[in-house]
């Protein structure tokens, strides 16, 4: 066990300093500098695109609260070790890594989920391979987006038709 923290803590100097999901856009400045890529989504949702220690990292604000990282290694790197992962994981949820729990692992998908509800999600069928960590907030906006979208869509096809749209 002293091992692996010492592992953990060695890995940790080598990734950058990372933004806890949480923090607003300026403290997430603060430790990543300047965003290279701005993308406005929709009024409540900001994603931004940071260049970290050759690692691209791109955040998610909703009302200006960062609800989801996604990070990509350098191409040359191609994917996080395990143990990379779980550092990232723990400074980016603010969650110790003994609390998460490994939920699938396959050559698709490496997926973590935590007791609060916050989720990580390792994608190795993609060259880099991205880690997503994201915090209950993340899942709460998609599942309303999807449903208002789903709603329209029924409204839309019922009028299509000459119906009623469902209620």
């Amino acid at each position: 066990m002293k091992t692996l923290a010492l592992l953990l803590a060695l890995l940790s100097l080598s990734l950058p300093a990372l933004a806890k999901l949480g923090e607003t856009e300026a403290q997430t400045q603060a430790r990543y500098g300047k965003p290279i890529e701005p993308v406005d989504v929709d009024n409540d949702l900001r994603i931004f695109k940071y260049l970290v220690r050759s690692n691209e990292v791109t955040v998610s604000f909703l009302k200006g609260e960062s609800i989801m990282e996604l990070i990509t290694p350098p191409e040359e790197k191609g994917r996080f070790t395990r143990e990379e992962c779980q550092v990232l994981i723990a400074a980016i949820s603010g969650k110790p890594i003994g609390e998460w729990k490994l939920m699938a692992t396959d050559k698709t998908i490496t997926q973590w989920s935590h007791a609060e509800g916050f989720s990580a999600i390792e994608s190795p069928n993609f060259t880099p391979a991205p880690l997503t960590v994201s915090s209950p907030k993340s899942l709460e906006h998609y599942r309303a987006k999807k449903a208002a979208e789903k709603k329209a869509s029924e409204k839309s096809l019922g009028e299509a038709f000459g119906g009623p749209a469902p209620k």
